[in-house]
């Protein structure tokens, strides 16, 4: 199941970065020739590259996270402390100067830190394949928490909503998340999820 999951978005990937669709013109002698569209510009391929290498560091946090707190012994509150200080000192150049920015970043940092720490605190009682298939859970969240604000969304959502759970199910069980007990870390990790839908 999960190799024919992979084979699905190994060939999704392979047709979302496919060589441009061709344009056929007729030649004299009545054959179609292919004409290609103009390539990509550097910036959009540099803009590609990019996104691609952000995905990868995302979506390798639960694994990176796991491995820090089991090589350093350090508790998730402070994993999680260390991180955020990190983060603050490198962007200290950029930090804004008006207090609207800062109430609204104050408040968007709430949320952050709450979904980082409780995926930290998580991870130390669960596994890092189900912690990401519980976090992810925050893309099915996004539209709860909308229609709970008072939003209408279109009748697309559900179903797309639904075939995102089930997308995330297929790649995220195996043998170490499947046929085990609902463990505290999965709570956590769902409360995370909450989180981050809410900052989304």
């Amino acid at each position: 199941m999960r190799r024919a999951a992979a084979v699905l978005v190994i060939s999704s990937l392979a047709g979302a970065l496919r060589p441009p669709p061709t344009r056929r013109t007729i030649d004299r002698g009545g054959r179609m020739l292919p004409h290609r569209a103009a390539p990509a510009n550097a910036e959009t391929e540099r803009a590609v590259a990019t996104l691609s290498l952000v995905t990868c560091l995302w979506g390798s946090q639960h694994a990176v996270t796991k491995a820090a707190l089991d090589a350093t012994g350090d508790g998730a509150l402070d994993l999680t402390a260390t991180r955020f200080a990190v983060a603050a000192i490198l962007l200290a150049p950029w930090f804004p100067r008006d207090a609207a920015t800062w109430r609204a970043g104050l408040e968007l940092g709430l949320w952050s830190v709450l979904g980082f720490g409780l995926q930290t605190l998580g991870l130390e009682t669960t596994t890092a394949t189900r912690s990401a298939f519980l976090l992810y859970l925050n893309v099915k969240f996004v539209p709860l928490l909308e229609l709970a604000g008072g939003k209408t969304l279109p009748p697309g959502t559900w179903p797309s909503a639904f075939a995102a759970l089930a997308g995330t199910a297929l790649l995220a069980v195996d043998a170490d998340a499947a046929g085990t007990t609902w463990a505290a870390g999965d709570t956590l990790s769902v409360a995370a999820a909450v989180a981050s839908a809410a900052f989304i």
